[in-house]
């Protein structure tokens, strides 16, 4: 089988320092037995820069083809509608190019352009594809706002372009993929007669291996890492400087580690300036991440609740477990009820400093078994995860 994965601002397959997301992992899988092309912007979402455009071949089977597009500097902005708009319209018309070299498509959404070209050219040409849901795409923007009805609703009438895009493509898709059984059914609800229509859910899982989480005697100190994107708006920092400014006799004890980068990496470099047991990294490759979970017995996803979270369980969650790190998290939804019943993680109130504080408080460092890698090997093992997926894009290509 004939095999294009189309997605946007993952990490190139060329660069062995990089983690490889979903696509490039499900891309060297698929490969094993299939042939298989690998199809990007030159953009690269994490970093804001601009990587090699061109063709690579990975392996006998798998090539990487990165296309050019004109970047944007911040994740909410014009000019990431543009060029994410530009970037579909012009892979619509490298699929007409290849079109005799393609059996099946699978599409990443985000973005709902890129979907949406994919779904278009799919129609014209009678080809399969399969539509990825990743993300609440574009109802997110405008429920964020639900307590702003103006505010909400001029983005809502602003982003009916994305939400004819996103309707069409799943609409018209041989089989849809989330990361949650939640993302899955939200996904479905926009598809008639989903009834008959192929669909699984695949959850998150990272490019790790665990590592001899030896622990550095740091002084004693308790180390707590952040790895994601710098963001007040999606992430509970305003929280953690609440507690590093209060009189606790505790604060000392703990040495935070945030690791990333994002529109907020300026302020949040600011906000730490006061705090000698705060460190701020930047964005960091893979093996400097893994320097960092050695020396931490905490992994810290203090994400702010929004509806799209609840909704799935974030890949930064699944990377902690897969550093068998203990995690100090705040989402409801997905991830508590999963955590909860396996009575994994310390969970607190998003930006509640009285949860917060009590929840540090009561952690417990001495427990160095393997429960929190061992429980990542039974939802979220990559191998089982991939297998899975491959088999699930090999039967709809089957499917007459």
């Amino acid at each position: 089988m004939k095999i294009i994965i189309l997605t946007v601002g993952e990490p190139p397959l060329y660069d062995s320092l990089q983690r490889l997301h979903r696509s490039g992992i499900l891309a060297h899988k698929l490969s094993n037995n299939h042939i298989v092309q690998y199809w990007s912007s030159n953009f690269f979402h994490q970093q804001k820069k601009f990587i090699k455009t061109g063709k690579y071949q990975i392996n006998k089977n798998l090539s990487f083809v990165s296309f050019p597009s004109i970047g944007y500097k911040k994740n909410i902005s014009m000019m990431r509608y543009i060029d994410q708009f530009i970037f579909g319209f012009q892979i619509f018309f490298k699929l007409i190019n290849n079109r005799n070299n393609i059996d099946l498509i699978l599409v990443s959404l985000p973005t709902c352009d890129l979907a949406f070209f994919v779904s278009l050219f799919s129609k014209i040409f009678n080809k399969k594809y399969i539509v990825d849901v990743r993300d609440m795409w574009p109802d997110i923007f405008w429920l964020k706002f639900n307590n702003k009805k103006i505010l909400s609703s001029m983005i809502k009438i602003f982003s009916l372009p994305q939400l004819f895009f996103r309707n069409f493509s799943l609409k018209n898709a041989n089989a849809i993929t989330s990361i949650t059984k939640e993302f899955l059914d939200w996904s479905l609800m926009h598809k008639k007669n989903s009834k008959n229509t192929l669909s699984n859910y695949f959850y998150l899982s990272p490019n790790n291996k665990f590592i001899n989480n030896i622990k550095k005697d740091n002084d004693n100190k308790i180390n707590i890492c952040f790895f994601g994107v710098i963001s007040y708006s999606k992430f509970d920092f305003e929280t953690l400087f609440k507690f590093l400014k209060s009189s606790n006799s505790k604060i000392n004890d703990f040495y935070f580690h945030i690791c990333g980068d994002g529109d907020d990496l300026e302020k949040i470099k600011i906000d730490s300036l006061p705090f000698k047991n705060v460190k701020i990294y930047g964005y960091l490759n893979n093996k400097e991440l893994l320097k960092i979970a050695c020396i931490s017995q905490f992994g810290l996803a203090n994400y702010i609740p929004t509806i799209d979270f609840k909704m799935s369980i974030p890949n930064k969650i699944i990377e902690y477990l897969s550093y068998n790190l203990k995690i100090i998290y705040s989402l409801d939804g997905s991830t508590k009820n999963l955590l909860n019943q396996n009575n994994i993680g310390h969970y607190y109130k998003a930006r509640d400093i009285d949860s917060f504080t009590n929840t540090l408080l009561n952690l417990n460092c001495n427990d160095t078994r393997k429960i929190y890698y061992n429980f990542y090997k039974k939802y979220f093992d990559k191998e089982k995860i991939y297998n899975s997926f491959c088999k699930f894009i090999e039967s709809v290509n089957e499917k007459k």
